[in-house]
């Protein structure tokens, strides 16, 4: 059904195309972005598609997620299938940066040059928390605030590397005194990038009321927007003598990435005093030989749990 519906929007495409060129020409929008819209919501109903100014061609068509995982790998395979693109138009699977322009949100304009930032960076989840603080934010809501400034950062930065580089952001009713200009903000994330691995392992000291102690080892740098196809959790449970003999859970979660190759990562291991509970994330079509470590290592694998999890909510709740 979507991809029938993805096909049905590039085959429908070229018609449309010259009506959106006359709408945006003439700045009256109507049977052009209306048939856009239809298709659209054939492929997702909550997918949001923007005309914007192009990199290098007059027009940008994105296609955006709106900030849902789970979505997307439909907006990539969207522009998985679309046409070359020439000197009028392009084509992207998220919002991409026009650079700082003035917003309106609610009746209220929001000039980004205005905006300061402050930065905290993450070293293990390679991203900078961001406090962006704005003297027009004064005695505002909170959730304006907040719409108004990801809205600054995707037309900065692009809707994909706000995702991939910005932890968490606060708001601030007023310049943010430590901070700086928000257009500078565009070379810190630059040098985050060049600098990132994608691989920063944390250690956590955890403690259920059920099973006790435990010692958690989560790579906290992976990013589930550079493993778009891998919505499968797996988990793998495995006896062990005690926290100090590990040794078979090692030989375990060495097959387990063998197996997985390229179509999975290991994103975490937890040890408790008898047990290790190895997670990944992978592609379906890896389940039948994931399953199989509790025959390959015999009474040790007790359990293999696959499920799917589009969003990774389990990553996102252990780190």
């Amino acid at each position: 059904m979507i991809n029938e519906a993805i096909a049905e929007f590039w085959e429908a495409w070229p018609g449309i195309r010259p009506l959106v060129e006359a709408e945006i020409k003439s700045g009256q929008y109507g049977e052009g972005t209306e048939l856009l819209t239809e298709l659209t919501e054939s492929i997702g109903p909550n997918l949001e598609w923007e005309l914007m100014p192009g990199h290098t061609a007059t027009n940008a068509l994105c296609l955006s997620s709106a900030a849902d995982p789970r979505l997307r790998l439909l907006t990539q395979l969207w522009c998985a299938g679309a046409p070359v693109a020439d000197r009028m138009w392009e084509y992207h699977p998220a919002r991409i940066a026009v650079g700082s322009e003035v917003i309106e949100l609610a009746g209220t304009e929001f000039d980004p040059a205005g905006a300061t930032v402050g930065i905290d960076v993450d070293p293990f989840g390679e991203m900078l928390n961001l406090t962006i603080g704005h003297p027009d934010f004064d005695g505002l809501d909170e959730t304006l605030q907040l719409q108004a400034s990801f809205r600054f950062l995707d037309d900065l930065l692009g809707e994909d590397a706000t995702e991939r580089s910005v932890g968490s952001v606060e708001v601030y009713p007023e310049a943010v005194g430590w901070g700086i200009p928000l257009a500078e903000l565009a070379r810190s994330i630059e040098l985050l990038t060049e600098s990132a691995t994608g691989e920063q392992w944390d250690t956590i000291e955890q403690h259920d009321t059920e099973l006790g102690q435990s010692e958690l080892v989560i790579n906290r740098a992976i990013k589930r927007l550079d493993h778009l196809e891998l919505a499968v959790l797996m988990t793998v449970s495995v006896e062990i003598p005690n926290r100090k003999d590990v040794s078979l859970a090692d030989t375990v979660e060495d097959d387990f990435a063998t197996i997985l190759d390229t179509d999975g990562v290991i994103v975490s291991r937890e040890t408790y005093d008898n047990f290790v509970v190895i997670y990944a994330y992978g592609r379906g079509t890896k389940i039948p030989e994931v399953v199989q470590l509790s025959q390959r290592h015999g009474p040790a694998v007790y359990d293999v749990v696959t499920e799917a999890d589009p969003s990774w909510d389990a990553y996102d709740e252990m780190r």
